[in-house]
């Protein structure tokens, strides 16, 4: 999520205070707005912006507060490979 975004998982603005990446992706998703999280820098277009997408959505799997909700490590594994959706 560090690397998509370019930004760090807690980023600190004096101004509105601090932001915890992982609630703003959360938020977003909901609003189905994830993209908007991706680092402008990137500069993508489709099918780039559909990786990374899909990249975003795993680590929010990753991320899930309860540890029995998240995937193993072999599981993520066999999603990046495409093995599993």
């Amino acid at each position: 999520m560090e690397i998509i975004s370019g930004r760090s998982v807690v980023d600190f603005d004096v101004e509105l205070g601090e932001h915890y990446m992982v609630q703003k992706a959360w938020s977003n998703y909901r609003a189905k707005k994830l993209l908007q999280i991706v680092d402008p820098a990137l500069n993508m277009n489709y099918p780039e912006e559909e990786e990374a997408l899909r990249l975003l959505k795993i680590s929010l799997l990753c991320v899930q507060e309860t540890a029995k909700r998240q995937p193993t490590m072999s599981t993520v594994v066999q999603i990046l490979s495409n093995e599993i959706e």
